[in-house]
């Protein structure tokens, strides 16, 4: 085993240890009210909040529109 192989074993290590301490994190994390499992609903709307922004922002509790008029200040937050 040269060096190269050596440092993409250690990355392949370190990748995989990351990745499981990101998914022990969202596993603790309790879930905003209106959430069930891993479908959630937004609190303004109540539509289904998309896993992917989900997934992106594990604390999400508004879909991408309505945070967006949160922002804008069109809507309470």
């Amino acid at each position: 085993m040269d060096e190269i192989d050596r440092v993409q074993a250690a990355s392949e290590v370190y990748q995989e240890a990351a990745m499981r301490s990101h998914l022990n994190r969202r596993r603790l994390e309790p879930l905003p009210e209106g959430a069930t499992g891993d479908r959630r609903k937004c609190i303004n709307c109540k539509e289904i909040i998309p896993a992917a922004r989900i997934e992106a922002n594990p604390k999400a509790v508004r879909c991408i529109g309505c945070q967006k008029k949160v922002e804008l200040g069109e809507i309470d937050e």
